[in-house]
């Protein structure tokens, strides 16, 4: 390792400390050499007073509560686009899922008023496909918590052997739903049911009840939609399932969804006709039928879609879903309308970069996930504050899985813009508030003021007014990168989806290891890790690993503004200075890459005493580093 002890150009560098090395020892230096101990020992307290308020300035946000699995943990926080655990550290299996907050309302004898709520659970349930090691789901899974954080696994409340028709004829689940039924006192469970193959021919939906959120529920029958005879509706099938005159009865329901309205009326949504429409069914009064006096079909009228998610907020009726593509990822896309029967108009794409015509695979799809539920949080504090949790799957095969038991949840706070209000593509159609959400990958939920937030995270600039960034396209084992643009002037591109993406690249959560701390990229999760060991190299982003001496940083402090970001395995510091030779001068897609040097070294240093004084002179700023608070309240780019 290359030192300047000996150098004078060092005395152009204030007082320094380092701290929190491998030894734990803190060395105080100046340009000339090491101060009087007595000087030595005031400057050292004085910058550990320093490194004390600066800490508790810059972490005061951030609940830490030590590190509890090989990936880090922290208190409050709900981590997205990963496969979750349950509190035994086993898999939680929620995909394809839903969540369920019983909200109870005033009753008056047999009468209920649904516009007051009497009481609100403290506790959410989170329903999922129970998964096997082969992938197929032959259950429903069932978790609890009061924090949205924690989740304990209650079992599987549908196993097969609840029914003798389930052990014998085989099948298996996708997409199952609850609700809670007010006036019967049944939760009410409805699922997308197949037969022991993956062709998708048998398209019926599966319906029980149980009297208890998470005991064993009672299988009460698989139908297809109005499959009375004398209804005479008969859909499409795979020839493999049914022959051309024994097609059943009954409309395809493949993806599906619940919603209870206002008024207590509860509503079936699923994908038909070969994916080419989405019906939305009134259900009976004990939820566990369709009501045939009533039916929007197609209600979208828009290409094929699946994986529908509806809620109602403020009046306007709000329906998300996907184009359709296998597991591949696709835009998912919204809908809105005035009344639940419709007509529906088309909003736009859904947590995405662009609005294609293409329904191809793409990595910027509503960040590689397909809609699953929308979630009403009702806070349990007397205010009953309500906010939106979206819940999509992330399918195994679409991010390099080898089957959908590799599946990750995918977490999103939904936002409302309720100061513009826009009829988007549709100039028939009313006035309503934007939706949309923007993908990152911690959450910080609040169950009592039913809120959903987010931790804090910070914009890294140093002295040179270069930026931490990350690449849009980013994997593991990407280079890290830096920009000298700022994230203010990010707002290209059309909507506001891109531009809350192009801003997330920039912002960097600060996550406590063993040895420092992890910098953890908002927008693509990965974290910052030292390529090799040696001096002098270059740093990727990688699958976030708290056990990785690599991905973890020391903050020594420079003075009040300014922190060194020393990796903890190599003991070198975070550049932005790239090779300036035409054959070692490295950029990936226009992006420069972030280096790991010396402090105050340059690596294409050549001669002259000058031109270390030159060019230590000019790389010390560089390695100089600025924590600048994201206002996460509103997502505003706030720099003061």
């Amino acid at each position: 390792m290359k030192t300047f002890s000996n150098f004078s150009c060092i005395s152009q560098d204030p007082c320094y400390t380092r701290i929190m090395s491998k030894t734990g020892l803190a060395t105080v230096k100046t340009g000339q050499g090491l101060l009087p101990q007595k000087s030595r020992t005031v400057c050292f307290l004085t910058t550990l007073i320093m490194l004390f308020f600066n800490a508790c300035t810059l972490f005061n946000n951030e609940a830490v509560a030590g590190e509890k699995t090989g990936n880090g943990t922290q208190a409050g926080i709900l981590r997205s686009g990963v496969q979750l655990s349950d509190t035994d550290g086993n898999t939680l299996f929620g995909n394809g899922g839903c969540m369920l907050q019983v909200v109870r309302h005033k009753r008056n004898g047999d009468d209920i008023d649904y516009s007051t709520i009497d009481s609100v659970s403290p506790y959410i349930y989170w329903y999922g496909e129970y998964r096997y090691s082969s992938g197929n789901a032959l259950g429903v899974s069932c978790y609890r918590t009061t924090d949205m954080v924690n989740w304990e696994f209650r079992g599987n409340i549908l196993p097969e052997s609840v029914s003798v028709e389930l052990e014998t004829d085989g099948f298996f689940l996708e997409r199952p739903k609850v609700i809670y039924n007010e006036k019967t006192g049944k939760y009410c469970l409805w699922a997308h049911r197949e037969g022991t193959g993956w062709n998708y021919g048998y398209a019926s939906v599966l319906v029980a009840y149980g009297d208890s959120p998470d005991g064993e529920f009672t299988y009460y029958k698989t139908f297809r939609p109005f499959d009375d005879p004398a209804l005479d509706v008969h859909d499409s099938g795979y020839t493999g399932d049914y022959s051309d005159d024994d097609l059943p009865y009954g409309y395809m329901s493949r993806d599906c969804t619940l919603f209870v309205d206002d008024d207590g009326t509860a509503y079936f949504a699923s994908s038909s006709s070969e994916n080419t429409a989405i019906n939305i069914y009134r259900l009976t009064d004990d939820y566990l039928d369709v009501d045939t006096s009533w039916l929007c079909q197609d209600a979208l009228k828009y290409n094929q879609k699946e994986a529908p998610c509806i809620i109602k907020r403020n009046g306007v009726y709000y329906c998300v879903t996907s184009d359709t593509d296998g597991w591949n990822v696709t835009p998912s896309r919204w809908f809105y309308s005035t009344a639940i029967g419709g007509p529906w108009y088309y909003g736009g794409v859904f947590s995405d970069n662009d609005d294609t015509s293409s329904n191809s695979s793409n990595d910027r799809h509503s960040d590689r996930s397909q809609p699953a539920y929308i979630f009403k949080l009702t806070g349990t504090n007397a205010s009953h504050k309500t906010s939106w949790l979206y819940l999509g799957d992330r399918w195994g095969p679409a991010h390099g899985g080898s089957s959908t038991y590799d599946n990750e949840e995918v977490l999103m706070k939904i936002e409302f813009d309720d100061t513009t209000l826009t009829t988007t593509y549709n100039s028939s159609g009313p006035a309503v508030p934007l939706c949309n959400a923007f993908f990152s990958e911690a959450l910080v939920p609040d169950v009592a003021n039913g809120e959903i937030g987010y931790p804090q995270y910070f914009y890294i600039k140093n002295a040179n007014d270069q930026y931490l960034t990350n690449l849009e396209y980013c994997y593991t084992g990407t280079n890290a990168s830096w920009t000298s643009t700022e994230p203010s002037s990010v707002t290209s591109g059309s909507g506001t989806s891109k531009r809350y993406r192009l801003q997330y690249r920039y912002q960097y959560r600060c996550v406590p290891t063993n040895y420092g701390y992890m910098l953890v990229n908002r927008y693509s999760g990965y974290a910052i890790a030292s390529n090799g060991t040696g001096e002098n190299g270059t740093c990727s982003m990688q699958t976030r690993d708290a056990g990785d001496e690599k991905q973890s940083f020391t903050l020594e402090v420079y003075d009040s503004n300014y922190y060194k970001l020393k990796n903890y395995a190599t003991e070198q510091y975070v550049s932005t200075w790239l090779k300036t030779t035409k054959a070692e001068n490295i950029q990936l897609n226009g992006s420069n890459i972030l280096w790991m040097t010396s402090y105050g070294y340059y690596p294409g240093w050549v001669g002259s005493e000058q031109t270390y004084r030159d060019y230590y002179t000019a790389t010390k700023i560089r390695q100089r580093w600025q924590f600048i608070p994201v206002n996460t309240a509103d997502d505003e780019w706030d720099f003061e």
